[in-house]
Parts: C-alpha cells; sequence; structure tokens
C-alpha cells in the first residue's frame, strides 16, 4: 500500500473528533502539528479517531487497506447534523 496523509484541522466554534470505522490501518505515525492544547489521535482494531479542540489540527500518516470506510464526528448530535460521509480507497 501506499501511506496517505490524513489532516483534521478543526476552524470550528467547539470540539470535534473524526472517527473512521473499519479502516484498519496497516500502519500509522502521528503528527500534532504546531497546534497546543492537546489535539489527539487513538487507533482500536478498526477504527482510527482524530480529536481536535476549537483551532487546533492533528496529522496522521498511515498506509490504509482498500475499501469505503465511514466517517463522522462521534460528538453529541453531530453525526445527525450532517457531519459524517465515506471515504473510497482504491
Amino acid at each position: 500500500g501506499v501511506p496517505v496523509v490524513l489532516e483534521f484541522r478543526n476552524d470550528g466554534r467547539s470540539h470535534h473528533d473524526l472517527v473512521i470505522d473499519g479502516i484498519n490501518i496497516i500502519d500509522g505515525v502521528v503528527d500534532m502539528g504546531s497546534s497546543s492544547g492537546g489535539p489527539k489521535m487513538s487507533f482500536k482494531p478498526g477504527t482510527v479517531r482524530l480529536v481536535a479542540g476549537k483551532g487546533q489540527s492533528v496529522r496522521v500518516t498511515f498506509i490504509p487497506r482498500v475499501g469505503r470506510f465511514d466517517f463522522y464526528c462521534s460528538e453529541a448530535g453531530h453525526r445527525g447534523a450532517g457531519m459524517r460521509g465515506t471515504i473510497v480507497v482504491r
């Protein structure tokens, strides 16, 4: 596989995260960039979760497997408000 860089920037007015279910990354490296105050990233089997407060960003480089993967903000009410989508890896 080919490494990809995913940057999650929170330019909003509240706390947000980006959860990608089922992506089953092969390898990953975190770069918190120049943000301060605690952007975070976590891996658990099959899931990537990037967390950024107001004005923060977090960047991850990883090798994904081929497939379609849903992503969303898991903060209360955000997914239902349209903060969701699909990533396609070919």
